[in-house]
């Protein structure tokens, strides 16, 4: 079944997912193409709904206290992504930036930080600052990640902080996989991470969200009109801590 798959062009493998999901009977043999192709070839957004709930809460307890939207160029994002494509992880960690919220990359092997690993090991991970639409490598001179954690929380995290109810924790940073990421073969446009909020225990916290457009991949599939959507929103993975 995988090599049936793996012979068709781009075209004809649209067709296919459209013929096997209209005529499926729900037997064992196309439920596991069903499977094989959600695996393989369309992607996992959330729903428009949750994207909608999620700005709505950003901008009933946020609006206009800090940044809310980060671009990266699709050259930018595609370069730093291939210089890592070897690693298990992509972290996006919210920084202060001035008294404003900004974000960097680390991309590491480690999937949770803890104390003892907290801080960065330029031999086995890289990191980025997002400054304008562009990357900016750390080096040995960089900021220590305890110094940009401790700035986070007593800078733009108060303005986080005073937005939620009691007893707060603040969103530190958000772990993505990368072999989810190398699904998207390569961003076809420059990528707008957006702030949204959601809830997590009955309390609110930051995460990000970020709508991705190809050509290549289907991101849903509308039964009823048999229609195929090329975007959608996704978020990033999991909140630590």
């Amino acid at each position: 079944m995988k090599q049936k798959f793996e012979e068709l062009s781009c075209k004809e493998l649209k067709e296919e997912l459209i013929t096997i999901i209209t005529n499926m009977d729900c037997d064992d043999q196309q439920l596991l193409e069903i499977r094989y192709l959600m695996a393989n070839y369309i992607s996992d957004p959330i729903p428009d709904e949750e994207y909608i709930r999620g700005k709505e809460l950003f901008n009933t307890n946020y609006s206009n206290k800090f940044r809310d939207e980060f671009i990266i160029t699709k050259k930018e994002i595609n370069k730093i992504i291939g210089e890592n494509w070897d690693k298990k992880y992509l972290h996006i960690f919210f920084i202060d930036d001035n008294g404003d919220l900004g974000i960097l990359f680390r991309f590491s092997d480690i999937e949770t930080f803890s104390p003892t690993n907290f801080e960065i090991d330029l031999n086995n991970e890289t990191a980025y600052i997002l400054r304008g639409q562009m990357a900016e490598s750390f080096n040995r001179s960089s900021p220590s990640f305890f110094n940009i954690k401790q700035n986070y929380k007593n800078g733009v995290g108060t303005k986080i902080i005073a937005g939620i109810d009691s007893n707060p924790v603040l969103t530190e940073y958000v772990t993505y996989q990368m072999r989810k990421i190398f699904l998207f073969n390569g961003f076809e446009q420059d990528l707008k991470f957006e702030v949204i909020c959601v809830t997590v225990e009955n309390k609110l916290r930051l995460t990000l969200t970020v709508k991705v457009k190809d050509s290549d991949r289907v991101h849903h599939f509308a039964m009823a009109t048999r229609a195929l959507f090329y975007e959608g929103y996704y978020d990033l993975g999991d909140l630590k801590p």
